[in-house]
């Protein structure tokens, strides 16, 4: 059977409909694609966790919140109104709720950010390695400021507190858990080998704040210490996400790491809850992504 020949600057009707259905196709990734790094970069996801510690406490609700990098006030909705609304016994900060090159203003407003947070429930903040940085460069030791606001640091030291006559402990360390550049006997008359040894000496439920998952996952030396529930941010979730996948790399952690965003049962005794915070890179925007507030329900 012949086949008629094209005319010159034609296209055939066949083609045209492949290039029409691949022109919506592609159309609709680029929708997609922008939709995403909006809500990536400015909606709030609230995600939840159950966990039981096998210890039968009555529901204690903490919300946790880490890596804000000065933008609790450029958000769809405030972060304040909406940890107000998970009705938390406990706020955790996580660190990073600045960065290390911070202005004057930022921090006031950081400092505003905490105060509002008080008014709902007793606040906790651990230190990350932006504020650790920031007082290197400044001598502005911030850690003094945000108890001026109102919350608790949690710098190598921890509170025993009561929720609805429930005994809780909750500390935390910028500091590793494991031993790292020194003898075992260095390491065991070290300052944070004490303060560990001290506040896993509880029956009550052990919260740990650590701002860099890896400060308890690397060696697994969750092993060592009776924790409950540790908290980390950090990782940021791997700012861009692959569906289905997770975070590609971390600088720290390498390639897939396996602690990025997400709530992790480490052993029998401890698990580890990670949120991806706020906060962006300099160079790169998040995707697939959102800005997270993390609530432990803890029986």
């Amino acid at each position: 059977m012949k086949k008629r020949c094209a005319e010159k600057g034609v296209i055939s009707p066949k083609r045209l409909g492949l290039c029409t259905i691949a022109a919506a196709l592609l159309m609709l990734v680029l929708v997609y694609i922008c939709v995403d790094i909006y809500r990536s970069n400015f909606v709030i996801k609230i995600t939840e966790y159950d966990i039981d510690t096998g210890k039968g406490y009555d529901g204690i609700r903490v919300v946790f919140i880490s890596d804000v990098h000065s933008r609790q006030n450029s958000l769809s909705q405030d972060p304040v109104e909406a940890a107000a609304e998970q009705k938390p016994d406990i706020i955790a900060l996580g660190g990073d709720m600045v960065t290390e090159t911070a202005s004057e203003e930022d921090v006031e407003r950081m400092l505003e950010f905490v105060r509002r947070l008080t008014e709902i429930a007793p606040v906790y903040y651990a230190a990350g390695n932006h504020e650790i940085k920031y007082f290197e460069n400044t001598g502005d030791d911030i850690l003094e400021r945000v108890k001026s606001a109102g919350a608790h640091t949690i710098e190598t030291e921890y509170y025993d507190i009561s929720v609805r006559g429930q005994a809780v402990r909750i500390g935390g360390s910028y500091k590793h858990t494991f031993i790292q550049k020194m003898t075992y006997e260095r390491w065991i008359n070290s300052n944070t080998y004490k303060f560990l040894s001290d506040y896993t000496n509880t029956d009550g439920l052990k919260l740990y704040v650590c701002h860099r998952p890896g400060s308890i996952t690397f060696k697994s030396s969750y092993d060592n210490w009776d924790i409950d529930v540790a908290m980390s941010g950090h990782c940021h979730g791997g700012l861009i996400r692959v569906p289905f996948v997770g975070s590609l790399y971390l600088p720290e952690y390498g390639w897939f790491p396996e602690h990025d965003c997400g709530c992790y049962k480490l052993n029998d005794e401890t698990t580890l809850v990670v949120t991806s915070g706020f906060g962006w890179h300099e160079t790169f925007l998040r995707f697939n992504n959102p800005p997270e507030i993390c609530v432990m329900n803890i029986t």
